[in-house]
């Protein structure tokens, strides 16, 4: 006979015993990159207080519509990038206006055609926009609904106006009918007149500082960077995203300042953040081919930007293309911005550029230096090895033996040793990376100890020549 066994109480028994141990994932795979998440603060139109995914602007209008809203324009810039190389692969949306409880808060426009009630598919004034008509010649009803004038849905259906099985199959068949702007409620009784009207009555969400974001929006969705292209909420969204990084979600907020702000304001709201998760770019206003934007609005691109690079690339004299500075820096400008932890927009003879690549982070302590904390594209390294390792652990190391034994453990080396090797191959980190078990603990039972030994690769951000004439 035989059967499992216990390692702390072996069989006495003769016989082949057999446990099965999980042995640890041997592979560690690369997470998503490129991903900027967006709080829509003015969309009128749209599902809210949920995230969607987005990988186009016309995404955006097919679902949000293309109302030239800040919105909009946020999304237009995250997904623009440089102008000469693309910004953010997909751009996570969150239309404002839950509540805290996940609740809507705005109202839904409606209207009532034909005796059949129709109401707007989203909430806010963007419903009071459509136009509903109903047809009726020879039975059939001919369904059009508008937007602004213009087509956006239409259907046609056979109905009798006076047989009350073809009515309801009618209202039924309506309100089963799939499309992004209105419902019907198939209860309603359809009249067999020909109507049109318009709907009214839709209500904006409230905006009171508690439907920008829920926890679970900022936890539990998967990007590397947040942005907004309002000036005040920055302020809000950077406190979050110390408290969220604090919490194992890593990921980059990026803000900017308002229009015509001077360089001691950015400055001095960069230094007042101080945090290595936190970019802010900040002073003066950009002229762009649109017109003039502040620093704010700029910030949805520069997002986009820092998340296309993602761990691989700085930012440091990147040029954004169609693009000019209004007041351009002095070198003390210059040289404050770096000191606090400012990033700058300077111009030369091509077109803006991005001055430095840095977050706010300025402080310089042994234990966080600011030429490795202060530098987005290490902090984007740091998150990556992060997030990469914490979801090969939970995705099959931890729990994943009965027995903590020497070859799980070594299993879990080899993972995370082939992991740091693509890294090294990826420039991430330069060469010499040690990993190995932490002999100061005990690394049996329930627990295993990990260290590390790293060095994220450095920019160069200087070329220094001596010319010598002979």
């Amino acid at each position: 006979m035989g059967g499992t066994w216990s390692p702390t109480s072996p069989p006495a028994d003769p016989g082949f015993y057999v446990n099965f141990e999980a042995l640890a994932t041997a592979t560690v795979t690369g997470g998503q990159s490129g991903v900027v998440l967006l709080p829509l603060h003015d969309a009128v139109w749209g599902p809210v207080g949920e995230t969607v995914e987005l990988y186009s602007l016309a995404e955006y209008d097919r679902l949000y519509t293309n109302t030239d809203c800040d919105a909009r324009k946020a999304v237009a810039g995250a997904f623009t990038g440089t102008g000469y190389a693309p910004g953010a692969q997909r751009v996570l949306v969150h239309r404002l206006g839950a509540d805290v409880d996940g609740g809507d808060t705005s109202t839904k426009a409606a209207v009532t055609v034909s005796g059949l009630d129709f109401e707007a598919k989203h909430g806010g004034t963007g419903g009071d926009n459509l136009n509903v008509a109903i047809d009726v010649l020879n039975n059939v009803a001919n369904v059009v609904v508008e937007r602004d004038g213009t087509k956006v849905w239409e259907m046609e259906f056979d109905v009798d106006p006076n047989d009350a099985v073809s009515v309801s199959a009618f209202a039924a068949s309506l309100a089963a009918a799939q499309n992004n702007w209105f419902t019907v409620d198939a209860n309603s009784t359809f009249d067999g007149s020909s109507g049109s009207s318009d709907f009214a009555g839709g209500v904006d969400a409230t905006d009171d500082g508690k439907s920008y974001f829920t926890e679970s929006e900022l936890l539990n969705n998967d990007y590397n960077v947040v942005s907004t292209s309002d000036s005040v909420f920055g302020d809000e969204l950077a406190s979050a995203a110390v408290d969220y990084n604090l919490e194992g979600k890593r990921f980059l907020v990026v803000i900017g300042g308002p229009a015509g702000e001077t360089i001691d304001a950015a400055c001095g709201a960069a230094k007042a953040i101080d945090n290595e998760n936190v970019v802010r770019v900040g002073y003066t206003s950009l002229e762009t081919e649109n017109g003039t934007i502040s620093t704010a609005e700029f910030a949805p691109q520069l997002a986009g930007i820092i998340a296309a690079n993602g761990p691989f690339r700085s930012i440091t004299a990147t040029h954004i293309s169609g693009m000019r500075v209004a007041t351009k820096a002095s070198k003390a400008d210059l040289r404050k911005a770096r000191n606090n932890g400012l990033v700058m927009l300077v111009e030369d003879q091509i077109a803006a550029r991005l001055y430095q690549d840095m977050t706010t982070y300025s402080s310089d302590t042994i234990h966080k230096p600011r030429k490795e904390f202060g530098v987005i594209k290490a902090v984007m390294v740091h998150h990556q090895i992060e997030t990469d390792l914490t979801r090969a652990a939970e995705g099959g190391w931890i729990g994943g033996a009965n027995v903590n034994t020497a070859n799980y453990r070594r299993a879990v080396l080899d993972g995370i040793t082939g992991y740091l090797a693509r890294v090294e191959g990826a420039a991430m980190i330069l060469p010499g990376w040690e990993v190995d078990l932490d002999d100061l603990y005990d690394n049996t039972g329930d627990s295993i100890h990990i260290k590390y030994g790293i060095k994220t690769s450095r920019v160069v951000e200087r070329i220094l020549n001596t010319i010598v004439l002979y």
